[in-house]
């Protein structure tokens, strides 16, 4: 809830969204890649799940659940979005 990305309401039935606070501020060519790499992630997935929902339907399923640690959270959302291991855990470890 107090990062820059907030997961908290991924599943809430009255306010079902996934917020993007400001990027963290750097100079820092690679954070920057980053930042862009997720939100085009993210981007990209939104389109494809609208397209064809039956090839996420078990990572959709995942991703809404409400009885998880936010950790588990951060996870579902990484396991939906990005595909390559050692990408997601470059935002887990941030």
């Amino acid at each position: 809830r107090y990062a820059g990305l907030n997961l908290t309401n991924i599943g809430n039935p009255d306010k079902n969204t996934i917020e993007f606070r400001m990027a963290n501020g750097t100079l820092n060519p690679e954070v920057i890649k980053q930042n862009i790499f997720l939100y085009s992630s993210l981007i990209n997935t939104a389109i494809k799940v609208t397209q064809n929902p039956e090839a996420y339907e078990e990572r959709l399923d995942k991703f809404y659940k409400t009885d998880v640690t936010e950790k588990e959270k951060a996870e579902n959302f990484l396991n939906l979005i990005i595909d390559n291991e050692e990408d997601r855990q470059i935002y887990m470890d941030r």
